[in-house]
């Protein structure tokens, strides 16, 4: 099916204004948890009940979503408020449970990924989530010796279908181990399968889609949300390095580039959240950054006192 951005961008409002017109209805849970335990424990079961009702509808919309954009038009009743548009229903994916959160960190080289990733760990953290990172799988390979050759389409070929092999050994794997925790999880993926596409023609990737049996659609799926943090080679040029990973060897210009193709490659996914080098500094990335994974998961941090928190947050969405 053709897939226009307006028809992601406008799916993915959709869902959230519904999300957000249901808040004042979800009140009433936090009263109504009071009982035995006293009016305290009630409301803290409320809200905590509240809480993950929000981070199942959020996750449920965007995987309804990322499903109706590829079921044969443009534009579908992905939830039940918006069936009076006369769009064709579609059913929801709910492949993973609700307490398991799948974040996508991509972006070009050097644009804090690794930085990010502790950052809103430590937050996640402290309210109380279990946060797994599986290692970026690209630098697993050439750390390991295994040789990357653009120039051969038969080499290039079966390097990328191995890093989707054990990409997708190792999602699955941390899914797995994942689903058996007793607390709300947020699993990182340090890139995500899509990314490839960034790396190889696009007719390659269709070959390697075919390859292994996958349409994109399956690809999307698998991902919650995808955070693109932007290369500080655009933007903050002063700041791009490759000393800090041995697998990194592009220049500024072939990371701006890069950072480019990465972000076509996941345009269609419509819960994906642009970090750029617009901010102040470093740690006010980082702050967006952060912003988004605690939005996925039915959390708000806005600080006090701080009213372009917002708006740097609003320009960064995709």
């Amino acid at each position: 099916a053709s897939v226009h951005t307006a028809d992601v961008a406008a799916v993915a409002a959709v869902a959230a204004a519904v999300s957000a017109s249901r808040g004042q209805k979800r009140k009433a849970q936090v009263v109504d948890g009071a009982g035995a335990g006293g009016v305290g424990v009630g409301v803290q079961r409320g809200a905590q009940s509240e809480r993950a009702a929000k981070r199942w509808r959020k996750v449920k919309y965007v995987r309804q979503a990322i499903s109706a954009l590829y079921s044969g038009t443009t534009t579908h009743d992905v939830i039940p408020e918006v069936a009076q548009l006369g769009h064709p229903k579609c059913e929801p994916h709910e492949d993973t449970p609700c307490e398991v959160f799948k974040v996508a960190i991509t972006g070009g080289p050097c644009g804090g990924k690794s930085s990010s990733l502790e950052h809103f760990t430590r937050r996640l953290t402290e309210e109380g989530f279990h946060v797994l990172a599986a290692p970026e799988v690209p630098t697993i390979l050439v750390n390991g010796g295994c040789p990357f050759d653009a120039s051969d389409p038969a080499k290039l070929m079966e390097f990328e279908l191995s890093l989707l092999a054990l990409q997708e050994q190792i999602e699955n794997s941390f899914l797995r181990i994942a689903r058996s925790l007793a607390k709300p999880v947020v699993v990182v993926f340090d890139r995500g399968l899509l990314d490839v596409a960034a790396y190889v023609p696009r007719k390659l990737w269709e070959e390697m889609l075919g390859h292994m049996g996958w349409e994109e659609t399956q690809v999307l799926l698998r991902y919650d949300l995808v955070l693109h943090l932007v290369t500080a080679a655009d933007g903050a040029p002063d700041f791009y390095t490759t000393a800090n990973n041995s697998a990194r060897r592009e220049s500024a210009e072939e990371a701006i580039q890069m950072d480019r193709n990465v972000a076509r490659a996941w345009m269609k996914h419509p819960n994906r959240a642009v970090v750029d080098n617009e901010a102040k500094d470093f740690d006010a990335k980082l702050k967006t950054a952060t912003q988004h994974v605690l939005e996925l998961v039915g959390l708000r941090e806005v600080e006090h006192g701080d009213a372009s928190s917002q708006n740097d947050l609003d320009s960064t969405r995709a």
